[in-house]
């Protein structure tokens, strides 16, 4: 938030992991390599909310992600 004293560095992962997908729908003449690539996929979702310090009374010092 632009009114408050500090700024946050906030890592998350996103991806659990990669899955093979092979996309064969009016691709004949393309090589099966062509086809084929990594995807991520989720395993679960969780939403976290962090305080920011140093903002003043009327801004809401949080921030969800």
């Amino acid at each position: 938030r632009k009114e408050c004293a500090y700024c946050l560095t906030i890592n998350t992962t996103i991806c659990a992991g990669y899955c093979m997908t092979r996309d064969v729908n009016g691709k004949l003449f393309l090589p099966k390599y062509a086809l084929s690539q990594d995807v991520c996929t989720y395993r679960d979702f969780m939403y976290m909310t962090a305080e920011i310090p140093g903002c003043p009374r009327h801004v809401t010092p949080y921030f969800s992600y």
